[in-house]
């Protein structure tokens, strides 16, 4: 009789240290501009007080210069323009 063994294949885990330009960390005022990190890009905003607005802000993706978040982008996903 012939006997099966089997053997887990070890998991590997990969890290790495991004460096990006620090994301807004208060609430903005009505009516600010701002730009926000998406998969798609970056996108500029008017601070409203919505949920979204304030989902972006703890996720910590909002910047207040499209250069900043452009750079944040390519951080996270490897590229240098949003």
């Amino acid at each position: 009789m012939m006997r099966t063994v089997y053997r887990r294949k070890e998991i590997e885990t990969i890290t790495r240290t991004i460096t990006y330009p620090k994301p807004v960390s208060e609430p903005l005022n009505d009516g600010d501009a701002y730009w926000t990190v998406a998969t798609g890009g970056v996108f500029e905003d008017k601070w409203r007080d919505s949920k979204s607005d304030n989902v972006r802000l703890e996720l910590d993706i909002i910047h207040l210069t499209k250069e900043n978040a452009q750079a944040h982008w390519g951080a996270i996903f490897g590229g240098k323009n949003a």
